[in-house]
C-alpha cells in the first residue's frame, strides 16, 4: 500500500534548503513517468488531483563523525480497496489515479535516478532546482495558513520561493519568508 524509500547522502556544502524540493521533484518525475500529472505542496508533499500521494522528510544526522542527510520518501502507490481514516481519508495513490497496476520497481528506478541527478543540481545549479520546482508548486498563488513552531499562525498569499527554497508569503504587514512550518491551503467556502 505505502512504500518508503530512504537514501542517505552527504550534506551539501550549500543550498541545504533545496534538498527537500529536489526530493519532491524526483518523486514527481517518477509519478509523471507512471502516467500522472503530479504537483508539489511546499515543502514536502506530492499531490495528485489535489490529494496527497507522497510525503518527503529530510533529516540531518551525524554518523561516525560525518554529517549526513536522511531522505525519506513515502510513496502512496496503491490504496485501492483500502479503508482510510483521519488524514489518510484525504489521500490518494498512484494506482487510484492511473487505474492500473503500479510497476513498483520502475517507480523506484525512476525516483532514484532523478534523485541522484537533482541532488547534484542542488550544489552545482540551485537555480535549476528552483526553476523546475516553481511551475509544479501548487502552493504558489494560494492563500495559506502557516503554523510555525513557537510563533503565531500566519495568513497570506504564497507568492514565491526565495533562493534558498523558502516560501515567501505576502501578508497584511508585508512579505514574510517561511523556512519551516505546516502550510495549509485555505479554500474559499
Amino acid at each position: 500500500i505505502y512504500r518508503a524509500v530512504t537514501a542517505t547522502v552527504p550534506v551539501p556544502a550549500h543550498n541545504l534548503g533545496l534538498v527537500p524540493l529536489a526530493a519532491g521533484l524526483a518523486v514527481t518525475a517518477a509519478y509523471r513517468a507512471a502516467g500522472t500529472d503530479p504537483r508539489l505542496k511546499w515543502p514536502n508533499d506530492v499531490v495528485l488531483e489535489g490529494r496527497k500521494a507522497a510525503g518527503i522528510l529530510v533529516e540531518r544526522h551525524t554518523v561516525d563523525g560525518r554529517a549526513l542527510l536522511l531522505i525519506g520518501c513515502g510513496l502512496d502507490l496503491d490504496w485501492r480497496g483500502v479503508e482510510r481514516h483521519g488524514d489518510a481519508a484525504h489521500w490518494t495513490s498512484l494506482a487510484e489515479v492511473t487505474g492500473v497496476e503500479v510497476d513498483r520497481p520502475q517507480v523506484l528506478v525512476d525516483l532514484l535516478g532523478q534523485l541522484a541527478t537533482l541532488l547534484g543540481e542542488v550544489a552545482a545549479h540551485p537555480d535549476r532546482v528552483l526553476r523546475a520546482y516553481r511551475p509544479l508548486c501548487a502552493t504558489l498563488g494560494e492563500v495559506v495558513r502557516v503554523e510555525r513552531p513557537g510563533r503565531a499562525a500566519l495568513h497570506g498569499e504564497a507568492v514565491d520561493l526565495d533562493t534558498g527554497g523558502r516560501l515567501v508569503v505576502r501578508t497584511d504587514v508585508g512579505r514574510v519568508v517561511i523556512d519551516v512550518g505546516d502550510v495549509t491551503h485555505v479554500r474559499a467556502r
